[in-house]
């Protein structure tokens, strides 16, 4: 089954509004606020892409077996990220603060 062929089976968006909050241990969290109720949980930057995916494809139904036999990510675009903290130093982010970026489908 090819990666078009999945994504219109299981009606998987072409992109994704996802909002980050890092926490002060070092953790995400990772929502999709389109996605009533879809939100879980990386223990660093490096299981990020892995976990925000699985989520994204047990929200859709998409059974593992499936998701296996194609390469398909979600993959977050990585020209800009703006944060608007007022109290924040331009050099530095808050461990507190939520930031939106949309990943692409690749």
């Amino acid at each position: 089954m090819s990666q078009q062929s999945i994504q219109e089976k299981y009606k998987l968006p072409a992109s994704l509004k996802v909002v980050v909050k890092k926490d002060s241990l070092g953790g995400f969290t990772i929502k999709l606020p389109d996605y009533p109720g879809c939100i879980t949980y990386a223990e660093n930057i490096g299981e990020f892409i892995g976990v925000l995916n699985d989520m994204t494809l047990t929200y859709f139904n998409v059974p593992r077996k499936v998701a296996q036999k194609v390469d398909f990510l979600y993959v977050p675009r990585t020209k800009k990220i703006v944060v608007k903290e007022k109290k924040v130093k331009k050099d530095r982010l808050s461990s507190r603060e939520f930031i939106p970026f949309t990943p692409y489908y690749a």
